[in-house]
């Protein structure tokens, strides 16, 4: 059995009161993909910060977490939170609208969005930042150009 937080205890609780059709990842599954994203955006796992250090681009502002749907436009949807918090879920959602209301009901934490081929990294952390890297790194980027104009 995976290790899991009082996070992921709230997302299974959110998820299930709202009839969310969100299901946890294959640990297997999760590990592969923990190690792929882990390397590839060059991420320590054992920090207890949000520390991406391949290229990104990042934007301040409290309610950037509900402009992910933005991105998420193109199927599932996988949300996962750092190993410091002692979890090692991944949740599928099948798509960004779910994952977003999701997120709007529970209390905030830190997490992570990818998909399962991680093409893009979501972050949003305790500091009110949404970081992107990958196919997420322009969008986030456009995001900081909306909040200036």
């Amino acid at each position: 059995m995976p290790k899991r937080s009082f996070i992921s205890e709230e997302i299974e609780n959110v998820t299930s009161s709202l009839k969310i059709p969100a299901h946890p990842l294959e640990k297997i599954e999760a590990k592969r993909l923990r190690e792929i994203i882990y390397k590839q955006y060059e991420i320590d796992s054992k920090s207890p910060g949000v520390m991406i250090n391949s290229s990104t681009s990042s934007v301040h502002d409290p309610q950037a977490w509900s402009r992910i749907r933005e991105f998420l436009t193109d199927g599932q949807a996988i949300l996962f939170l750092r190993e410091w918090d002692d979890d090692e879920l991944m949740w599928v959602f099948p798509d960004g609208e779910s994952l977003h209301e999701c997120l709007a009901e529970a209390f905030g934490f830190v997490f992570f969005v990818t998909d399962k081929s991680a093409s893009y990294l979501l972050a949003f952390d305790d500091h009110d930042c949404l970081i992107g890297a990958g196919r997420a790194e322009e969008w986030v980027r456009s995001l900081q150009i909306q909040k200036v104009d």
